[in-house]
């Protein structure tokens, strides 16, 4: 393959490192946003940065090259042009966490591949990497692609993405493949998110005459308006410098199906081409150049500059999904297009960029015909269909909006009120499949196989070709009936059917003519690929069991599996080079060995975790090896602690599975743990918490049980209507649980004293339960050093400091360390301007005036060490701000200076409290001083500000003095 490579290396990069994961469940988080069984990486800020290095692939093609980082998501770390150098994206030189993604820490820089969700819970682990390399053909260059990919070990939705280049080709390639691997629907997106560098030059490329804002301010607009592309009210949006909030930019509509960033200075820049049918979103995102845009810069990288997103994503926008349903699969293509020298792009194909000049950038060089192909249909992209399984109003008569509404509460997360939605359509005598094939699925995921299958017999007496009543009707039932139609069409939704290894012939979906007609149905289906060769290795067909692995490694999905089935097609020992692919993702075993389990494949499933558990891979291969194994703990540490995070996987009799139970009392505890946290966040909290009062009450002493107890009491145990009434009835009612969840949490504390999380959650509850302020800050005064020191320890001590009056102290507290909020997070500068007015009015009570100047004038200060920087107007009422430092002006009697500030206070009043939407400023301001009357505790402000309307300095002066020391701050500020 002439002028194409590829290669593993390494590169060094300055980093900053993550403190230790959240040992506890997160539960904050609902459905599809949840991390469980994922831990939180949210300890950053405390390590100082060294030198790393990150394992790389490398692949160049005599024109580009690319770098891939398996370890940070796969994401492509850079493109580069061989022959002058030049990078195509923004490659960040150092890594540096921010807390943006679903567990924390996020990168910025290079392409981001984001699925289930934007930002998703790999995005800076470790995920599954292969390399295949593709021969010429008669229309196509040889090729290299780089596959990556991941299972989410929540949703099960497994996601794979290949990069290729060809022959002296000028593009890059990405294949998307999207799996779900589960017998339930589940909501899912897809974006590519591409980091451009920024520059007064930037401008975004998009064919659509009209871009909706979420998020974000844009040319004077609230977010959500719907905006003239590219020029809004005379303003240039399409350009990076003219957007001064952070917000994004989603395509309404494009015209074309191509769309990027142009740098008209340095004449590059990047296109993104795919069929917008398949994938419609089109986005631009920026921090924008506003000072708190600009100071993420330093909470993401050491100097690299601002960057903006290209996003190409398989949904409109980031607030639709797709619900896919059981075992379904979504596939398509992009194509991005590096260009430079040729101006601004006008036109695009998958091989070409049209500069505005006529200048004409063409992808192949190989000396071969060029084949000049059309862009994308040029149809407006229709909206992304969802499962009918997913949606709800009531009326019998209206099955579409019966459809509609389960849709919404399935994506919402709101199971149980999709529960009563079915009930009562079905109450009412609906004749739709939809409410009770969605009800089948709910009960079944509590466990009341019973009912799951009544409901699915009568879905099929509704609709006898119904697959998925059918699908349900199987997995109800506590053996597989014969029933081939049924065990076939089942093989569409997900592999709950396990694999008779003594007798394969007696199960007829195991037939070749079966899984023939399964492949004519549901062509190069994943999940039919891999049944058919699992049971033809079992068949001891290696031929055929070969043929199907090759085929189904095309599309990237089960990646390592199918290098472990290569292997099981020799022996079940593992080789080097098998276990050099298993050392690219631990994580990913899990999700196969669970297939495996799922396929009654107990052998192979316990080889996997035994090895995983061998090499370091945590308490829970130590627990899966053991038990699938049969010799629980003879490997399990004996004085091992119980933080395992169970997986959340189906439900359905694994423990069947199991065998050898060794009923020591570690054991059980670690089973009551194990089965609490399944239960909850299967949604049923009654029954976790019997599982672990049974732990405690036979004597287990643990910080996870308690804490767990305490959150479940805090938050759960009100016994609310629709509940589990035999399970309720069981369980002793708390007179208080807030009294319950306190005793529990002090004991998680006391036996992690160092735990910085548990004081976090306590000062949660101890809040809720009304405790005062001073009550608050006691809890703290037995914390280590190393605890008081955290960040997120001081800003909750500066919170509680603010609300106690202690405001010397929580300005001490402010000016003395560094914080990192999170995306969007302003809560330390709202403890800012609290503690700076409430102590510079007690000044100037008291007569200290150079003390009251000193804070007044803090006040319209953005200290960098806060994370949060000065937003450009009108986005942010500053009205306060500028009134406390028009008054340290006069008090200073500087007159010109406190007039100039007591007017923009005037106008940040005005514009904000109504909208401003005409020149006209003296019919706002009456609107204003009509506002202010209606409440006595802004007279003296109303009273200054028409004063200062009439030129009467002296009076405003004394009108606003009035006010800030008789008025208490708290109440203006939100």
């Amino acid at each position: 393959m002439r002028n194409l490579s590829w290669r593993e290396e390494t590169i060094s990069l300055l980093s900053y490192s993550i403190g230790h994961p959240s040992p506890f469940p997160e539960w904050r988080r609902k459905q599809p946003f949840s991390t469980y069984p994922y831990p939180m990486l949210d300890d950053l800020g405390n390590q100082q940065p060294e030198i790393r290095s990150y394992h790389t692939v490398v692949v160049e093609n005599g024109k580009l090259r690319l770098v891939i980082l398996p370890e940070l998501g796969g994401k492509l770390h850079s493109i580069q042009d061989l022959e002058t150098g030049t990078q195509f994206l923004y490659t960040n030189p150092v890594v540096r966490y921010g807390l943006v993604a679903l567990r924390g820490a996020w990168l910025s820089g290079g392409i981001e591949w984001s699925c289930p969700i934007g930002h998703h819970v790999n995005t800076v682990s470790k995920v599954w990497w292969n390399v295949l390399e593709a021969p010429a053909g008669p229309h196509k260059a040889a090729g290299i692609t780089v596959q990556v990919g991941a299972t989410d070990l929540h949703s099960g939705i497994q996601w794979a993405v290949g990069m290729t280049l060809r022959s002296m080709e000028y593009r890059v390639i990405t294949s998307i493949s999207i799996l779900n691997t589960t017998p339930y629907p589940y909501p899912v997106m897809f974006w590519s998110n591409a980091a451009f560098p920024a520059s007064p030059g930037f401008e975004f490329i998009c064919t659509a005459k009209q871009v909706r804002t979420s998020g974000g301010a844009v040319a004077g607009e609230p977010p959500g308006t719907l905006l003239n592309f590219p020029h809004h009210n005379g303003l240039a949006i399409s350009f990076w410098k003219n957007i001064d909030h952070a917000a994004d930019l989603f395509a309404v509509n494009p015209g074309n199906d191509w769309f990027g960033g142009y740098d008209h200075n340095r004449d590059f820049g990047i296109l993104n081409l795919a069929d917008r049918r398949k994938s419609p979103g089109q986005k631009l995102w920026t921090w924008g150049v506003g000072d708190d845009g600009r100071i993420w810069e330093d909470l993401l990288t050491d100097g690299a500059g601002p960057y903006v997103e290209l996003q190409r994503g398989s949904v409109v926008d980031q607030s639709t999904f797709h619900l896919m349903p059981p075992g379904g699969v979504k596939r398509w293509n992009e194509v991005w297009l590096p260009f430079s020298g040729i101006g601004r792009p006008v036109q695009a194909t998958e091989f070409h960029v049209t500069g505005e000049s006529g200048n004409v950038q063409s992808a192949p060089q190989n000396n071969r015909p060029v084949i000049t192909r059309k862009s994308y249909s040029s149809k407006p992209a229709d909206e992304p269909l969802l499962n009918p399984i997913a949606s709800s109003d009531i009326s019998p008569a209206r099955p579409i909006t019966i459809q509609a509404r389960l849709k919404s509460l399935m994506k919402e997360g709101q199971l149980d009120q999709a529960e009563r939605a079915c009930r009562n359509a079905i109450d009412q005598g609906s004749r739709s499949v939809i409410p009770y094939v969605t009800l089948a699925w709910l009960v079944g995921c509590k466990g009341d196989y019973q009912s799951m299958n009544r409901l699915a017999e009568e879905a099929i007496g509704i609709s006898n070709k119904n697959d998925l009543a059918r699908y349900l009707r199987c997995l109800s039932l506590p053996r597989i009936p014969d029933d081939a139609e049924a065990l076939i069409r089942s093989c569409r939704y997900g592999i709950a059917l396990r694999i008779n290894r003594a007798s394969p012939a007696q199960r007829p979906y195991e037939t070749r003519e079966d899984m023939g007609w399964i492949l004519k149905r549901t062509p190069d289906h994943p999940i039919a690929r891999l049944i058919i060769a699992v049971t033809s290795r079992i068949e001891g067909d290696q031929a055929r069991a070969l043929d199907h692995l090759n085929r189904l490694e095309k599309t990237g999905l089960y990646g390592l599996f199918i290098a472990i089935e290569r292997r099981f097609l020799i022996s079940k020992t593992l080789t080097s080079g098998l276990i050099m692919r298993m050392d690219r993702s631990p994580v990913e075993l899990y999700s196969i060995a669970q297939t495996y389990l799922a396929l009654g494949l107990i052998e192979e499933a316990g080889i996997l975790m035994q090895w995983l558990a061998e090499r370091g891979g945590g308490q829970e291969a130590q627990y899966w090896a053991s038990r699938i194994t049969g010799n629980l703990f003879q490997q399990f540490p004996a004085n091992s602690d119980l933080h395992l995070f169970p997986l959340n996987v189906d439900p359905i009799n694994y423990d069947d599975n199991m065998s050898g139970h060794d009923q020591s009392p570690q054991y059980r505890y670690c089973e009551l743990y194990r089965k609490g946290v399944l239960a909850y966040n299967r949604g049923r909290p009654l029954e976790a918490v019997r599982q672990w009062e049974i732990a405690i009450n036979q004597g287990a002493t643990d910080a996870f049980i308690s804490r767990n107890l305490a959150w479940a009491y805090w938050h759960d145990m009100k016994f609310p209507a629709g509940g589990d009434q035999e399970m309720t009835e069981a369980m002793p009612k708390p007179r208080n649980q807030y009294h319950e969840a306190a005793q529990h949490i002090m004991y998680a504390i006391a036996l992690m004293p160092l735990e910085y999380r548990l004081y976090l959650e306590q000062d949660d509850l101890w809040r809720e339960m009304g405790c005062t302020p001073i009550e608050r800050l006691q809890a703290f005064q037995f914390a280590s050093d190393a605890v008081l020191c955290h960040w997120q320890i001081r800003a909750r001590m500066v919170e509680i400091l603010v609300d106690a009056g202690e405001f010397d102290r929580a300005i001490e507290m402010l000016n003395s360390g560094r914080y990192l909020p999170w995306e969007g997070e302003r809560k330390m500068r709202l403890h800012y301007l609290l503690a700076h007015a409430e102590r510079g009015r007690s000044r100037l009570k008291s007569s200290d005036i150079p003390g009251a100047i000193n804070d007044f004038e803090a006040l319209i200060e953005y200290p960098k060490n806060l994370g949060i920087g000065r937003p450009a107007p009108p986005y942010r009422n500053e009205a306060l701000e500028h009134w406390y430092a028009g008054i340290a002006a006069w008090l200073k009697c500087d007159s010109d200076l406190a007039a100039e500030r007591w007017r923009t206070s005037l106008i940040h009043w005005a514009t904000h409290h109504w909208s401003l939407q005409s020149p006209n400023f003296e019919i706002a301001f009456e609107h204003f001083m009509n506002h202010l009357s209606h409440d006595e505790r802004f007279s003296q402000i109303a009273g200054g500000y028409e004063a200062l309307i009439g030129h009467n300095l002296d009076q405003a002066a004394e009108r606003f003095l009035e006010a800030a020391e008789n008025c208490h701050v708290s109440i203006w500020l939100d």
